[in-house]
């Protein structure tokens, strides 16, 4: 929309915007979308570990290759973990499932 002297008014601004999957930030920063597919993995792997008794680590292993990998590495190419703190909670997902 244009005010009387012609100039873009913009009616509201967005901090982010989803795409695709994955969360842009304004800042190109993905921290949320980082948080959110963590979180997501950590769902994930907690329903599998309390949906199943016995389970070997071989078949656990499988199991989290197929479903919860997938999940964390899906646009990779686009939010690549570059940061720091970023780094920290892949890390902590690679060791979480050694610990079942």
């Amino acid at each position: 929309m244009l005010d009387k002297s012609g100039n873009f008014i913009a009616f509201f601004t967005e901090n982010e915007e989803k795409d695709l999957g994955v969360t842009f930030e304004s800042n190109l920063r993905f921290e949320k979308h980082i948080n959110d597919i963590y979180d997501k993995a950590q769902r994930v792997l907690s329903f599998i570990h309390h949906s199943f008794d016995n389970m070997d680590q071989d078949r656990f292993l499988t199991i989290n290759k197929s479903i919860v990998r997938p999940l964390l590495e899906y646009a990779t190419c686009v939010w690549s973990p570059y940061l720091k703190k970023d780094y920290t909670n892949w890390n902590l997902y690679k060791e979480g499932p050694q610990k079942w």
